[in-house]
């Protein structure tokens, strides 16, 4: 996972979440904060980067890339996207409920859901390993 420098006044380095320069400052009762080049905070109360456009665009010159089409399924196919359907709506509305404020495009919200799509796979392992048995 990326990581934002040390947390030591006097420290600079790049936002690991918007790729931005932060620069390591005396906040409040001189404890390290983060900051914006103008002295600003650069993160808010809900830890999320101040500025709304915090994610830089670089233009980038688009890949070509030949993906794989599958003209008929098996039905072990199917069954195999049905599930993972199926995960994904069940992470999606657990990480809702577990986090109704956060919305629902912001980066956080992915990371949380992915890593309870993770949680969900291997508690499902589990599952089939123990009615296997």
């Amino acid at each position: 996972m990326a990581k934002n420098p040390p947390k030591e006044i006097g420290n600079s380095g790049k936002c690991f979440r918007c790729n931005k320069p932060i620069y390591c400052k005396e906040g409040y009762q001189g404890k390290p904060t983060w900051k914006n080049n103008d002295g600003s905070s650069h993160y808010n109360k809900e830890g999320e980067c101040n500025d709304s456009t915090s994610f830089e665009t670089t233009t980038q010159k688009e890949t070509s890339v030949v993906w794989e089409k599958l003209d008929v399924k098996s039905p072990d196919q199917t069954q195999l996207i049905e599930g993972l359907r199926e995960l994904r709506a069940l992470a999606y509305d657990f990480t809702k409920e577990t986090h109704p404020e956060l919305s629902e495009n912001s980066p956080i919200f992915g990371q949380i859901n992915n890593a309870n799509m993770t949680h969900l796979l291997s508690l499902m392992q589990i599952k089939a390993t123990k009615e296997s048995s």
